[in-house]
C-alpha cells in the first residue's frame, strides 16, 4: 500500500476527498480512498488479488491527463 499526494493546487478538505472518490468510482470504475492530511488530498493506493497492472496504469494515466495537476484538477 502506498500514499500519493495530489500535486493540484493550495490543499483540500473532507468535501473534496469525498467528491475526489464518488468521481473516481462513477466516471471510473475505480475504488481508492481519498484522505486529506496537512490540508492535501492524497490517495491510498493498494494491491488486491483481483487487481491487474493495468488497473494501476489506468489511474496512474488519469493523473497525468489532468496536465500535471493531479487527478483533483
Amino acid at each position: 500500500m502506498v500514499s500519493v499526494r495530489l500535486s493540484a493546487g493550495g490543499g483540500g478538505d473532507r468535501d473534496a476527498a469525498r467528491r475526489l472518490a464518488s468521481r473516481l468510482s462513477e466516471q471510473h470504475g475505480i475504488t481508492a480512498g481519498v484522505m486529506v492530511l496537512d490540508g492535501r488530498l492524497w490517495v491510498r493506493v493498494s494491491a488486491q488479488i483481483y487487481n491487474e497492472i493495468g488497473d494501476y496504469a489506468r489511474l496512474a494515466e488519469l493523473g497525468k491527463a489532468r496536465g500535471g495537476k493531479g487527478l483533483s484538477g
